[in-house]
């Protein structure tokens, strides 16, 4: 028996047409702080943001997508199919091989079983329900969502000067202008404070 198939559409924590939630960084701090309190979800949520994964990238990891010799892990993107291996840092690491010493998924192949499936990968709702629970307890406000992880990843490569290239290969992104939107939202806020400042005199 398999688990209910979560509905498509677009995922929480996106606008169309308008501006892409992402967390600031005491907001991050918070829903970590919880999210340590669970081997499990600390790993969760670490990979999601690190590597900007999506709901179901998140619920579909396979132990086949890790290298133990190198500690690199391979994603490929739901929707494009674009494929990248990256290098995973010393704390998720160490994240990774903590939960492998409680992992009830046995010889299971997913990293993070289905509850009641063992065999199965863990629902999208599920991961849902997770990172909501997580985020209430950690006292962010607002209508927040595991996606708005991606987000985060996104506009924080933005902010570290990264190209809209770089940002398009580390996401996944089928399109570039899918990366470069981040770069607008970025500018704007840039524009923003300092008009902030420039003006402030005059009133």
């Amino acid at each position: 028996m398999n688990p209910k198939r979560a509905k498509r559409g677009r995922p929480r924590g996106t606008k169309k047409h308008g501006e892409r939630r992402f967390l600031k960084e005491e907001e991050i701090r918070a829903f970590f702080k919880v999210a340590k309190k669970s081997k499990r979800d600390d790993l969760m949520f670490s990979l999601a943001l690190y590597l900007g994964l999506r709901a179901g990238e998140i619920r579909g990891l396979k132990f086949e997508q890790i290298n133990e010799d190198s500690r690199e892990i391979t994603i490929r993107g739901l929707k494009s199919g674009r494929q990248r291996t990256y290098e995973l840092p010393e704390r998720i690491w160490k994240k990774y091989k903590a939960w492998m010493k409680v992992y009830p998924g046995g010889n299971g192949k997913f990293f993070f079983p289905h509850r009641l499936y063992k065999d199965e990968p863990m629902s999208i709702e599920g991961v849902k329900r997770a990172f909501k629970r997580v985020a209430q307890k950690a006292g962010l406000n607002g209508d927040v969502s595991v996606h708005n992880l991606r987000h985060t990843c996104s506009i924080e490569l933005v902010k570290r000067g990264e190209s809209p290239y770089v940002v398009q290969r580390w996401l996944r992104h089928k399109k570039l202008s899918s990366s470069e939107v981040y770069f607008e939202m970025f500018e704007d806020r840039e524009a923003d404070t300092r008009a902030k400042e420039y003006f402030g005199n005059y009133f």
